[in-house]
């Protein structure tokens, strides 16, 4: 397995003790150094950049400022700068650093949505509590329907039909890669058989078993509905059958890894 490495989605950056200016640049490449000559008199916390056709797009934060307008005249007076934007406000000013230049977020050119974890699994500990089982079911189907459409996505932008071997099998790492930067965790296909219709999955560092662990202790059952549905809908986009999943091994019981059975109906 790869190096697991925490990852900060850029340009949230919260720090009460200092003021924060976002800055958004256009220039040609070849101005990128008179802008960073400019921006290294700062303390430059988080940043993207892109090439959009011939033009660098960037964004980042900066600390350690007195006036914003100066900083914005300063890049300004660089001639091949398109565009310079520096914004700063009373939230900023107060240690609150969140992008105001860019909306939506995007993951395979569809609008995504970023929810903390952590409030997720609450509310499944609270529909828990109230609902029984019923909260496994709802859980799954939702998990169901979004690994059912991610994966129908990815076969058709590969134009990949549905039903032969090694499609199931890099369809599937296909969906693995893009779990695993959205922060689902590490998926692993231990086997596939054809001929009784059954896959396994290891599945490492689940989210949901993690953090239910840190809320509620060790788990005298499986507790990733969500992710067996994901993998119960995945299994029936990319084969065209119906499939369910059970969640064997649990990390949140203590396990060393979630382990998931998939089989056709």
């Amino acid at each position: 397995m790869k190096p697991s490495i925490p990852f900060n989605i850029p340009l949230i950056y919260i720090n009460p003790e200092e003021r924060i200016a976002e800055i958004y640049i256009e220039c040609p490449p070849e101005c990128l150094g008179e802008v960073f000559n400019i921006l290294s008199k700062y303390e430059i916390k988080l940043g993207s950049i892109a090439k959009v056709s011939e033009k660098i797009c960037l964004t980042l934060f900066i600390t350690n400022f007195e006036d914003r307008r100066k900083v914005e005249k300063e890049l300004r007076k660089i001639g091949c700068v398109k565009i310079a934007m520096v914004f700063s406000d009373i939230l900023m000013e107060k240690g609150l650093g969140v992008d105001v230049f860019h909306y939506p977020i995007m993951i395979i050119d569809s609008h995504a949505l970023i929810f903390n974890a952590r409030f997720l699994i609450e509310t499944y500990v609270n529909l828990r509590e109230r609902l029984g089982a019923s909260a496994d079911v709802i859980f799954y189907h939702l998990g169901f329907h979004y690994g059912y459409y991610a994966a129908k996505e990815l076969s058709e932008r590969f134009n990949i039909k549905p039903g032969r071997l090694y499609d199931v099998k890099e369809i599937g790492e296909m969906f693995s890669r893009i779990a695993r930067v959205s922060g689902l965790g590490f998926f692993e296909i231990d086997y596939i058989n054809v001929v009784e219709e059954r896959m396994g999955i290891r599945f490492f560092d689940s989210w949901t078993a993690r953090i239910y662990k840190e809320l509620k202790g060790l788990s005298k059952e499986p507790v990733c509905h969500m992710v067996r549905g994901m993998i119960a809908g995945v299994a029936t986009a990319i084969t065209g059958k119906h499939h369910r999943a059970t969640e064997v091994l649990c990390a949140a019981k203590g396990d060393p890894f979630c382990y998931f059975e998939v089989f056709g109906e």
